[in-house]
């Protein structure tokens, strides 16, 4: 069992740095996230990326004389924008998609042009998506020429002092409905509440980024808590769910010897 950190900011970093720290190789991964007590067999991936337009900083009462980055990354969001309609699409996880979260503007004052735009990018990607399709993709837009299209990187220390380098990549994964460790699932969930479990995938990132998306373990997830409730002020998880998913983790170890 691992309690790991990490999994908001730099998704699986804390499981990933726990199974290379030990060297422990798993047969099978479950994800505790929440999952309403359903089985989910995988997620698209997801990508942090930084778009800097630059500009040319004067006096607002000479705009003339400098080149105003917001002008000049309007095109660029509109773009984007346009981007996410036509990106691909898949049968089980869905639709790539692209949105700009964050706009800030580099400037010496109210009265200054800026001297250059930041465009912060969530990028979401379904099956056959890369990180280097994804960034050629923005790269192409209008109003792209002269901009920086780069992946984040996350450097901040966990608690105990450790900093790592990583970069905000983190692929998706997915697992065959038939596969050993989705059908284990289904036997313990059978075996738990005495009926037919519901099988699905998240909408949102988890630890299987590294556990299957990096590794290469065979991965699902289950456990307690509504996604209605994630990140809200009121987030909770009933008592009940818990008493439910902890029988559920109870018995996966044995589902997963008598499937074949």
């Amino acid at each position: 069992m691992v309690g790991s950190t990490f999994e908001e900011d730099c998704d699986g970093r804390g499981l990933w740095f726990a199974l290379a720290k030990t060297g422990l190789k798993p047969e099978a991964v479950v994800v505790g996230k929440f999952t309403e007590l359903k089985i989910m067999r995988g997620q698209r991936g997801r990508m942090e990326i930084k778009v800097t337009v630059p500009g040319k900083s004067c006096h607002a009462s000479t705009p003339e004389q400098g080149i105003n980055p917001i002008y000049a990354a309007l095109p660029l969001i509109a773009g984007i924008e346009k981007l996410n309609a036509r990106l691909k699409k898949d049968a089980f996880l869905g639709k790539g998609t692209i949105a700009v979260t964050q706009i800030s503007v580099k400037s010496p004052g109210f009265n200054r042009l800026g001297h250059e735009v930041c465009l912060s990018v969530d990028r979401r990607l379904t099956v056959g998506e890369t990180k280097d399709l994804a960034l050629k993709q923005i790269r192409s837009l209008p109003g792209a020429k002269g901009a920086t299209v780069e992946t984040l990187f996350y450097e901040k220390p966990a608690s105990t002092g450790l900093a790592q380098r990583v970069e905000k990549y983190f692929p998706g994964w997915s697992m065959p409905e038939d596969s050993k460790v989705v059908k284990a699932a289904k036997w313990a969930f059978a075996h738990a509440f005495a009926a037919k479990p519901v099988v699905d995938k998240w909408t949102v990132s988890s630890d299987g980024v590294s556990s299957c998306g990096l590794l290469g373990i065979p991965t699902v997830g289950f456990g307690p808590g509504e996604k209605r409730f994630l990140h809200n002020y009121d987030d909770r998880i009933a008592i009940e769910d818990m008493l439910k998913a902890a029988r559920f983790y109870a018995l996966y170890p044995k589902a997963y010897q008598e499937v074949p």
